[in-house]
């Protein structure tokens, strides 16, 4: 089965073709246009195809022959088949031009790292930072989403989301990717945003986009908190052992609680004295 979760209706021409139909025929009908597409053919047993169409036996040799006039030879769809070779194109063409940008930042960012490390090698001069990315931003992007992949990481965006991202709006991978190569994690930030955003959707997304705010704003607030998962650690001292995932993910979480009991250390507290009668009162 196709991860097609939504299909197009023109609603003029369906009820144009089907006005003589009754309920049940309607019913039997809408499921088994909904199966072919997903599937993109009905089951050759007919038997199967009654059985897709939740139609009795009785039923089925009632309507059958009525159902079958809106079919070509083979129980085929000439609608439905132009319909799926037309979404298959636009499929094709996003996920194309998504690997093209893609590659073309990558040719780009290969090109400057290429100049920075010639001069810095020639010349002995330390690089300009100008627009490239930095050192933190390119460990962050290495760890964060390993190869950048589009295809890939559009495969784990839709396992996340589930049915609530339209087929057609799910391939324009760009505005997540762009949060992986500046510091967010696909594996703590990415994935369970859109997990957390999708179970409260009614009806599914138009585009990754709609998820880039709450992913941003996870990303902030696992920064602010200390667990960045990519942040370098100091290495360990003579006769000391490095220290386990678990145990640097307690201590950061030990550093935030204590950070919100006593407030900042190294906050400036220093302001402008209030003169009043008798006492002065210094803002903290």
């Amino acid at each position: 089965m196709s991860n097609r979760a939504w299909m197009p209706l023109h609603i003029a021409d369906y009820l144009a073709d089907t006005g003589h139909l009754t309920a049940t025929e309607h019913g039997a009908y809408m499921l088994l246009i909904m199966h072919y597409w997903q599937n993109g053919h009905l089951p050759a047993n007919e038997k199967l195809i009654a059985r897709v169409a939740r139609m009795t036996a009785d039923q089925w040799e009632e309507s059958r022959d009525v159902i079958a006039m809106l079919f070509g030879p083979g129980w085929t769809h000439k609608r439905i088949d132009a319909e799926l070779s037309k979404a298959d194109d636009i499929i094709e063409k996003r996920r194309s031009a998504a690997e093209s940008r893609y590659s073309k930042g990558k040719s780009k960012h290969d090109a400057n790292a290429l100049h920075v490390h010639s001069k810095s090698s020639d010349t002995g001069v330390p690089p300009s930072t100008d627009n490239i990315a930095t050192a933190s931003d390119e460990a962050a992007a290495s760890c964060a989403g390993h190869d950048l992949d589009p295809a890939a990481i559009e495969s784990k965006l839709r396992d996340a989301a589930g049915d609530k991202m339209q087929p057609h709006g799910g391939f324009v991978v760009g505005p997540v990717m762009e949060l992986i190569r500046i510091g967010a994690d696909i594996d703590l930030d990415v994935l369970p945003t859109i997990r957390a955003v999708a179970a409260r959707l009614n009806r599914p997304a138009r585009s990754w986009e709609y998820f880039v705010p709450a992913i941003q704003d996870a990303m902030d607030k696992r920064k602010a908190a200390g667990t960045w998962e990519h942040r370098a650690q100091p290495p360990p001292g003579p006769g000391q052992k490095p220290k386990s995932e678990a145990m640097q993910r307690h201590e950061r979480i030990r550093q935030k609680i204590k950070s919100e009991i006593y407030g900042d250390e190294n906050a400036d507290t220093s302001g402008p004295i209030i003169d009043l009668p008798e006492r002065d009162y210094r803002p903290h």
